[in-house]
C-alpha cells in the first residue's frame, strides 16, 4: 500500500522503465512526445511508492523557527551511536 508520508523519497521503487528515448516534436503544435525504445521491469512486485527513511523525525515548530535541523541531528546521533532506531 502506498504511503502518503511527506518524508518518503520522491522516487518510485519500481524505477524508470524506459530507456533509449525517441523524441518527436509535432511541427505545428510544438507538442513533444517521448517514446521509449527499450523497456525494463523490476523483479517481483515492488510497491508503487517511494522509500521511507530509516530514521523518522518530525521537526517541531520550535526547531524550525530556531533554524535547527532536527533530522540531521538524528542522523548524526545514529551514526555516532551506531543505532538506526
Amino acid at each position: 500500500m502506498p504511503c502518503s508520508d511527506y518524508r518518503q523519497s520522491p522516487r518510485n521503487q519500481r524505477g524508470i522503465n524506459g530507456a533509449g528515448f525517441f523524441f518527436l516534436r509535432l511541427p505545428h503544435s510544438k507538442l513533444e512526445v517521448d517514446l521509449p525504445l527499450i523497456a525494463t521491469f523490476p523483479p517481483g512486485d515492488p510497491p508503487d511508492a517511494g522509500r521511507l527513511p530509516d530514521i523518522l523525525v518530525s521537526p517541531g515548530v520550535a526547531d524550525l523557527s530556531a533554524g535547527i535541523d532536527s533530522q540531521m541531528q538524528a542522523v548524526r546521533a545514529a551514526l555516532r551511536d551506531g543505532t538506526r532506531d
